[in-house]
């Protein structure tokens, strides 16, 4: 089991969606703008965040400076490129896990119109 468990990693780790994920985060540590846009938006949350614990109340500067710096992150075009790698990887992963469910323990994935994503063991019924 553990050796299956190895070449499912192997492939996980091979698989287009990592590749594009792994590059693109190099890329995203490469930017001079990326890096500096993490940081800003990091130092905005984490001001807003102390302030918050402290007292309850954030200042609207603050929470001024977090939505710049929020909207400057997310602007920022290797951190969007980031993080749509980052989506399609998850959806992968999302999709195996899924399938391993579904053998592991035997149960048929939900994909009604109402959007159910669980197996039937763990439905309260259908809502049809």
């Amino acid at each position: 089991v553990l050796m299956k468990a190895q070449e499912l990693a192997d492939a996980i780790c091979a698989s287009e969606a990592f590749l594009k994920m792994k590059g693109a985060k190099s890329r995203m540590a490469e930017s001079d703008e990326a890096v500096k846009a993490n940081a800003e938006y990091d130092a905005a949350y984490l001001a807003a965040r102390q302030a918050m614990s402290q007292t309850s109340d954030v200042s609207e500067a603050a929470m001024e400076r977090l939505r710049q710096a929020k909207e400057k992150r997310d602007t920022c075009k290797e951190i969007a490129d980031y993080l749509a790698c980052q989506k399609d990887f998850d959806q992968m992963m999302d999709n195996v896990n899924t399938l391993l469910r579904v053998i592991v323990v035997g149960e048929s994935v939900l994909s009604n119109t109402e959007g159910c994503q669980t197996g039937c063991s763990l439905c309260p019924g259908c809502r049809k």
